[in-house]
This record gives structure tokens, sequence and C-alpha cells, in this order.
């Protein structure tokens, strides 16, 4: 599935500044907290990466001149880990190579140093993919869509122009809850997911009954050193990690919890400290 950005679904937005430059970082944290956002500062990609798996975070701005590992390494290791949210590098490096390095890297966009604020903000306000963008704006102007359908499309593009759950709910006439269920399901498994609340008839599905037995045999373990329990983010990272399966996202996770009948994580018997074959045969 392709990279999905975040929808800002209410005032907080939460935004990483991995910035070794301390008074850079700071400065850009202070303009971005005065527009409205929460902001965590990282003064490393090791300490980038360790916020990024222990907070949610909707969007990374990330320098590449980073000590130890650098800028595009920790892009890398965002992407292998599937994570999806945008991330706008911030460099003094502005020729074409290194661009195109970032965006191969899988950088959603680039911003080179020193930038005014504004321009700044207005990078971080893109929120959809331009592809995504451009089948949302098809799909209303046609409207041959079922009409929750084209709601959902209406509410997923009010907040890529910058409309907060709230305004956004009194717009189309719903509930804030169910503005941010669109956003998250975008969020989380892609425009499909957004808009249908299932993949398309005939699209593959995100897990085969294997791939879900051994996931669940995995939560029925231990969880990694320094994790007290399982989280569903959790989950979905050790299990790309793992090789349990090739990409997986939360919701799907959260689904597959949800609609398993013995749910045996919850019975200490039947947890096994070791995942061998004769125990995924009897899940």
């Amino acid at each position: 599935m392709a990279a999905s950005a975040a929808i800002r679904t209410d005032d907080s937005l939460h935004i990483l500044v991995i910035e070794d430059e301390r008074k850079l970082a700071d400065a850009i944290a202070e303009g971005l907290a005065g527009s409205g956002y929460l902001v965590t500062i990282a003064h490393s990609g090791e300490a980038g990466l360790e916020e990024v798996r222990d907070h949610a975070i909707d969007v990374v701005l990330l320098d590449l001149m980073l000590p130890r590992q650098g800028g595009l390494e920790t892009l890398r290791e965002l992407r292998r880990c599937g994570y999806k949210m945008p991330v706008l590098i911030l460099t003094s490096k502005g020729s074409i190579e290194d661009r195109v390095r970032g965006l191969d890297a899988g950088a959603d966009d680039y911003l080179i140093k020193p930038f005014a604020f504004p321009e700044l903000l207005a990078r971080v306000h893109v929120q959809l993919g331009r592809s995504d963008r451009q089948r949302l704006a098809a799909m209303l102007a046609k409207g041959r869509e079922p009409a929750r359908v084209l709601r959902r499309a209406s509410m997923l593009r009010q907040l890529d122009q910058g409309q907060t759950a709230a305004q956004v709910a009194g717009n189309v006439g719903v509930v804030g809850k169910t503005v941010r269920a669109v956003a998250r399901r975008y969020e989380e498994q892609g425009l499909e997911w957004a808009l249908y609340e299932k993949p398309r008839p005939g699209k593959q599905r995100a897990l085969d009954a294997g791939q879900s037995q051994r996931i669940v045999a995995m939560v029925c373990g231990s969880a990694p050193e320094r994790r007290a329990r399982w989280s569903v983010r959790l989950i979905a990272e050790e299990a790309v990690k793992r090789k349990l399966a090739q990409q997986v996202g939360r919701e799907t996770i959260r689904i597959l919890l949800q609609t398993h009948e013995l749910k045996p994580w919850r019975e200490k018997m039947w947890c096994v400290a070791k995942l061998n074959k004769e125990y995924v045969a009897r899940m």
C-alpha cells in the first residue's frame, strides 16, 4: 500500500523535529507551537526513532546532517519499520542529486535552509498524498459514488485544507468522532479503507490465515525487551520486523485482535515461550 499522510483532526497535530542544531530546533518548535501544533524535539536520529516508537507522531521534520546516524539512514529506518507519516527534510543540501536521494529514501517533501517560517508551515499543512488529492477531487466532481462515500471524501478534503475535525463535522452534519474515525483509517490503511471501510471487492486481504496465526502466537509471548506490554502499534512493528508480514497497519492488527474467536493472549495457559510449527498449527 502506498504511504499515506497524516490528517489534521484537531488543533494538536503532533510534529517531531529531528534537528541537532539546538537553536534552530527551538525556534522551529516555538513557531509551530504558536501555530497550535504539539511539538517534540529530538537532537539525533536515534532519539527521533525512539520518540516515534513511543508516541503517536503525525509529521516528522528531519535534518539530514545529524551526528552518528544520519538523516537518510534515519528516514530509511522509519520506512523499513512501516511508519507512514509524512517526512519533510530540512537541509542546506540543495542539489538535485540530494533531493532525489531524499525522496527515494521515502521523504514526502524537501525544504532548503535557510527558509522562511511561513513556507515551513505551508509544507507541514500539505496532508493528503498528491494522487489521493487528485482522486478525491475527481470523485467529488463526478458525484457517482454512494452518498456515504462522497461524504467521507469531502471530510478528507476539508481536513487536507486545514480545517479541524469540529469544523468539518459541522460542515457535513456529522459528529466529530466520525470525522476522526475516517481520518484515522486514512492514516493507518490508506484511502480505500477511509472511503469504504474495507478494501474494494477483489482486493487481496491484508493478512492471510497463516500470517494471522503467527501474529496471534507472537502476542501470546512476552513483549520485546524494555516494553512492559504489547500495544497495537508495537504488534504491527514487530510483525514486520520479524517478517511475519511484509507490511501491516495498526487498523489491521486491531481488527485481527477484535475478531479472533479464542483470544488466547488473555489466557496464560495458552501462551508459550517459543513459537513453533506445532503451536501455530493448533491455533
